[in-house]
Order: C-alpha cells, then structure tokens, then sequence
C-alpha cells in the first residue's frame, strides 16, 4: 500500500486534474455539472460522497490502514476514550510498563493532542466499533464546507470542481483519508473560516464560530494566527453583528476547552502536552531520550485502552 500511495497514486490523481480541466468543455458533462451546481446543497451532497464512494470502491486495492505510528495511537486513544463518555482514563497500575510516545499516565492515561482530529473517530468508535468511518466523515464534511466557502469566490461549477478535487488529493490519494492522525479537522477550521468573510450571507457569523471552535480543538496556535489574519485581511467593520454568534460560540469553545485541559492536566491553562513536556524533556530536547526502550512499546496495551479500562 505505501509503494502505490507514493507512485502509482500520482498517475490516478494527474489523470484526475486532466479529466477536471477538458471535462467541462464537453457538451453533455457541461450540462451534468450546470446541474449540480446550480444548487448550493446540491453540490456540498456531491463533493462530500464523491471522495468517500472513490476511498470505497478502490477498497481491494488500498485496504483500510492498519495504524503504525505513534501519533495515530495518541489520537486513537482520545478517540476510543471520548467514545465511552469520558475525558481522561485513570492511571492503570504499574502505569511506567506501559509507558510511549505521546501518551502519558500522570496524573491520568490519555494522550497529549487536542482532541479535535479524534471527535469524528470518537463518534465512529461508538457506531461501529471502528475509527475508520470518522476518518470518512470527517473529510466529507472538509469537502462539502470547500465547496460552500469557494462559492463565496468563485463561480458554482468552478467551486464544485474545487471540493472534488480537494477530496481526491487530500483525501483519496493523500494520508488524510488513509492515516488515524491527517488534518482534515484543522483544514475545516480553516475553511469555513474563508467562507464566512465572503459577500454576506446568512449564518456566516455561526461559520465563523465553527471554524474558530474547529481551530481550536485542533490547532489552537496556528488558528489563532489564521483568525487574526482573516479578520484583518476582510476588516472587522465588514463582520458586523456577525459577530455576535462568533463571539457567542467562540466562549463556549474557550469553556470546554479550558474544561477539558483542567480535566487532563488539573489546570485549565495547560494543554496536555505541557505535562509530557515536563515528565519527559524537562525543557531540554536533548533529555526526550529518556523513555523506555523501543521493545516495551510493543506490547498491545500501546495501542489503546487496557481491558482494566474498558468497564
């Protein structure tokens, strides 16, 4: 699967962009695509399947990912944890057998990311038992917000083609789709973001809200810079009361996320991996060597939850 991501993948998705530029100018698919873009919902529908229905049928060929880096069982973890109704696990017992990367047991078990990338994974554990059809999910809604924040730019073929071609290179034939631990949360931060200081349109301030939530869950530095950014590129005085439901959904994400840190770390101002960053670095990187040998993450215990913790 890695050989045909890296190679054979690039042909599919060279293919892709020339069938995108010579397929509207034909006859019939011209009027195909007049009529999926002539409604908003319409469109967002197509851009959001067309990357999970793709991911699906090439299924006998690029099976579903077996997780094998220390992130993805860091997000994983969050995600089967929030799927049994809570924030953070209990220390299990001898807590330093089971020590890894990106996971730490005090003062409890869970992993040091934020847990925006982990919700959609969260909601597919509980449904399915399966952290895949989050992944799906999640860049389906990355596809479907693409298309509506590029009409806000663009015309609405051009914007439908945006979203399609966003859910085959990031999607089909990128990690996003094919990994537990791809950015398509963070990028629907982003997006939605972009939409909302578009020409006004109703229910952009609760789009402008989302994002700066979605940011903040998932890339709460990099999103704060990317608001500042936007709200000063569009001009503030072009929000107008927009404003009022960010603001209002902007303090209720700062809540529970200043829950959730106080919930993992006891301190509402300290993210989770300020504490792997104290136990294991102590401020010098040259000192992250000090974690137990390669070997001792090998056991199955590393890659979720204890059976001690699943009651």
């Amino acid at each position: 699967m890695a050989r045909l991501i890296a190679t054979d993948v690039e042909y599919i998705w060279l293919t892709f962009c020339l069938i995108a530029l010579f397929l509207p100018s034909l006859r019939l698919p011209r009027r195909a695509i007049a009529w999926m873009a002539a409604s908003t919902a319409r469109a967002v529908l197509i851009a959001s399947l067309f990357p999970v229905v793709i991911r699906l049928l090439l299924l006998p060929w690029l099976p579903v990912r077996v997780p094998g880096i220390h992130d993805e069982f860091g997000h994983l973890l969050t995600a089967e944890t929030l799927s049994l109704g809570r924030l953070a696990n209990p220390a299990p017992e001898l807590w330093s057998h089971f020590e890894t990367f990106h996971i730490y047991f005090q003062p409890v078990y869970a992993s040091i990311y934020f847990p925006g990338n982990s919700i959609c994974m969260a909601l597919s554990f509980a449904l399915f038992g399966h952290p895949w059809p989050g992944v799906l999910l999640s860049m389906a809604l990355l596809c479907g917000a693409a298309v509506w924040s590029l009409e806000r730019w663009l015309p609405r073929h051009w914007a439908l083609w945006g979203g399609v071609l966003m859910g085959l290179r990031f999607g089909v034939v990128g990690y996003w789709m094919n990994s537990y631990w791809g950015g398509a949360m963070a990028a629907l931060g982003g997006v939605l973001l972009i939409g909302a200081i578009g020409p006004r349109r109703p229910f952009h301030g609760v789009a402008f809200g989302i994002g700066c939530a979605v940011l903040l869950f998932t890339r709460p530095f990099e999103g704060l810079i990317a608001v500042v950014v936007v709200v000063l590129s569009a001009g503030v005085w072009r929000f107008g009361i927009r404003l009022v439901p960010a603001f209002a959904i902007g303090a209720v994400a700062m809540t529970a996320f200043g829950y959730y840190n106080f919930r993992l770390t006891g301190d509402a101002l300290t993210p989770p991996y300020r504490v792997t960053a104290k136990l294991y670095n102590d401020g010098n990187v040259c000192r992250a060597c000090r974690v137990p040998p390669m070997s001792s993450f090998d056991t199955p215990n590393c890659v979720g939850l204890p059976m001690s913790l699943r009651r």
